[in-house]
């Protein structure tokens, strides 16, 4: 067994936040001077929780590695010295700290770097899961759909749909609705925990939830709507979030420790199924 060095490749969508997926990862052996990249074969759920335009970016930097190490490798066929060693690695550590970043180097055994990757893929990545027909999985397009349904009740001049709440400058949360009548303001968004990957999930309502956070804490925040243009926001908003059940151990501990994060926004937590609920607070909110 031979030592060789690893770092995560992790995508940031709110640097700020500390919340973040891992996209892949880079491995090498410092004595033969042989490195490797590897990505996830499905990058989708990266791009779901970062955002096309933040995965992309993350992508031109790997684009780059690559290169670098398509260089290192014409060197070392060429009977030359590599450079690629520890120095540099921990110099690509620090010197990316913004949408995408390399975790602090470690360690793993293998014989080879092609056996070096598959380790550090089999214990800290996950590869995401594919769901089987057969499987009890509901879709957040699903919960979303339950929201439209239930507001459509509501005037559709104040129901605004896929608004994006920013809050101070540089944190920003998507929303399902927002409903609002110049004063009052409801925010609603809904979360499955019955999918393959949960705890990507816990992961995005804790993101989520910082956002909420910051701006009940005062800070100034605006809603921008699918049209661009802009709304500021109350601190006294009214939260709504549509949740599933959950079946697996896995799932029922990400709802958990999910609906302990939404109850310390103070967020009205609403089974699927109840969505009605999210009706009567709009009605109560912009009365008839």
């Amino acid at each position: 067994m031979k030592p060789h060095e690893y770092s995560m490749i992790r995508c940031y969508p709110t640097p700020s936040t500390g919340e973040c997926l891992n996209l892949g990862a880079l491995v090498g052996n410092t004595d033969s001077g042989e490195w490797a990249v590897r990505l996830l074969k499905d990058q989708g759920r990266v791009a779901r929780f970062v955002g096309a335009g933040a995965l992309s970016a993350c992508l031109a930097v790997v684009a780059e590695l690559n290169e670098a190490l398509a260089d290192n490798e014409d060197a070392l066929e060429n009977g030359a010295d590599s450079t690629l060693n520890s120095d540099w690695l921990n110099n690509l550590v620090a010197d990316h700290n913004n949408l995408i970043r390399f975790s602090a180097p470690s360690s793993v055994m293998a014989e080879t770097l092609e056996e070096a990757v598959e380790r550090v893929f089999q214990f800290r990545i996950k590869e995401p899961r594919r769901r089987e027909p057969a499987e009890g999985w509901l879709t957040r397009n699903t919960l979303k759909a339950a929201q439209r349904e239930a507001l459509s009740l509501v005037s559709p001049t104040l129901v605004h749909e896929g608004a994006e709440l920013f809050v101070g400058a540089s944190v920003s949360s998507k929303l399902d609705f927002a409903i609002g009548n110049g004063s009052g303001l409801l925010l609603t968004h809904g979360w499955s925990f019955l999918v393959g990957g949960v705890e990507e999930v816990g992961t995005q309502v804790k993101a989520w939830a910082y956002a909420i956070e910051r701006l009940r804490n005062r800070e100034m925040a605006q809603l921008m709507w699918t049209d661009g243009a802009t709304a500021t926001v109350p601190h006294d908003i009214q939260l709504a979030v549509l949740v599933s059940n959950a079946q697996t151990l896995e799932q029922r501990t990400a709802r958990e420790e999910s609906l302990q994060v939404l109850s310390e926004i103070h967020a009205e937590v609403i089974p699927y199924g109840d969505e009605q609920i999210i009706a009567e607070m709009a009605g109560k909110l912009v009365p008839a």
